[in-house]
């Protein structure tokens, strides 16, 4: 792929999202934010956080493996998909063992381990949903899956403006309807991309073998491992937080104001990773090292400007964007909003250096730097969280991604010059 198709694929894509999503971020989703109460929402976030590392075994690289498998085998790709679910199946099923038996354990109200549950089962169908994008991924339906990328949010945005449209004359949403529109959203997303590949997916039986799951672990434990412990230190802080204080909740909700900006520009970056690595992978495998250093570069180059740029905007106008998007936060909102948007330049570098790094199977090096990343991050926030509730846990948050979007820089330098000497 040449260089000028490389960053058209992106840019595309980048515009796809743009779109899009401000509109559910800034638009609807902050809406319900000022609607529903601070301790309400502030209990959601801080259990959507711990959600989201349990979810991880919701993919377990059973996600990429189906990309791969289905582009290699083609036209034979259709009796094997029912293998393919069969695993998906199993995962499911441990995926709401550890969600019952964390419930179980835990000390809390009905009301609290409901709401608990429900949002388990919101990733669970949303996992679903990015299921079947893998099966449009590797069918190399690419114009369909640009459009998937951004469809939940589409629905999301239908959903949702008639929730607020009701709320208008009714004033009676509660963090029920919230989560339960998120349910019924990813749900019609899975159910209609099903009926759409439904004459090109088998639900056959007789090619699954039990080994395939144990095979697929076997193969990508170290991206399976990696992606757990970046996952533990980017959303265990809010976990801590509404867990170590006695405000905990309202601790979490300011925290939620800014995360739901500051993960927005998280997205974005991300965006650059969608065709990075696999560009990377293939013109490593031909050792074509020029291009792999220069798109590489570039990306940097506009990680590291896009990144700047939002962090200048937060610091700058920080107060009239939150006066604009939250009138009832304080200026101790704003104080954490200020602080946790430094952590944009490290995620930027991450999303850059960890593709090149993933792409050349250098993953004992990214296990070194993310086991780091949890023990930097758990170390910091239990003592800071104490100390500074949540400007705390946006510091940390913040040096914690800064630290690591580093690391993988001197990592990905240092094997860039090591390739050019071969």
């Amino acid at each position: 792929m040449k260089l000028t198709q490389y960053f058209k694929n992106v840019s595309l894509l980048v515009f796809i999202n743009f779109a899009i999503k401000p509109i559910w971020v800034f638009l609807i989703e902050r809406q319900f934010q000022n609607i529903l109460p601070k301790e309400e929402y502030g209990l959601y976030f801080s259990h959507l956080e711990l959600i989201y590392i349990f979810s991880v075994i919701l993919d377990f690289g059973l996600h990429n493996y189906a990309v791969k498998s289905i582009s290699e085998r083609k036209e034979g790709y259709k009796a094997y998909t029912a293998e393919l679910w069969i695993s998906k199946s199993i995962l499911i099923g441990c995926y709401l063992a550890l969600v019952s038996a964390y419930i179980l354990f835990q000390d809390w109200p009905l009301a609290h381990s409901f709401i608990f549950f429900l949002i388990a089962l919101e990733f669970l169908i949303f996992s679903l949903y990015q299921f079947l994008r893998s099966f449009v991924q590797g069918l190399q339906m690419l114009r369909l899956d640009s459009f998937l990328s951004s469809f939940d949010r589409v629905v999301l945005i239908v959903l949702g403006s008639g929730l607020l449209y009701w709320n208008s004359y009714s004033s009676s949403i509660s963090l029920l309807h919230f989560i339960g529109f998120h349910i019924l959203a990813y749900g019609l997303c899975f159910s209609i991309v099903f009926w759409f590949l439904k004459h090109r997916i088998s639900f056959s039986k007789d090619t699954f073998s039990p080994h395939q799951l144990t095979q697929i672990v076997k193969e990508g434990w170290p991206l399976i491992f990696i992606v757990l412990l970046m996952t533990i230190y980017s959303r265990i802080g809010s976990v801590l937080l509404g867990n170590l204080l006695s405000d905990g909740l309202l601790q979490c909700h300011s925290l939620a104001l800014s995360n739901r900006i500051v993960d927005s520009a998280y997205n974005t970056l991300a965006l650059l990773s969608v065709f990075l690595l696999p560009s990377i992978a293939f013109h490593f495998a031909e050792k074509k090292y020029d291009y792999i250093e220069k798109v590489v570069f570039i990306s940097f180059l506009l990680s590291t400007i896009l990144s700047l740029g939002f962090i200048f905007i937060c610091l700058l106008f920080g107060e009239q964007i939150y006066n604009k998007l939250y009138p009832a936060s304080s200026y101790y909102d704003l104080q954490v909003f200020k602080a946790q948007a430094w952590s944009a330049l490290g995620i930027g570098w991450m999303y850059v250096f960890g593709s090149y790094l993933t792409a050349t199977s250098r993953f004992k090096t990214l296990i070194i730097i993310v086991s780091l990343g949890v023990i930097l991050a758990l170390g910091c926030y239990l003592y800071f969280i104490p100390l500074y509730k949540a400007l705390g846990a946006a510091t940390v948050a913040a040096g914690v991604q800064l630290t690591m979007g580093a690391l993988h820089l001197l990592a990905a330098g240092y094997y860039i010059n090591q390739d050019h000497k071969k």
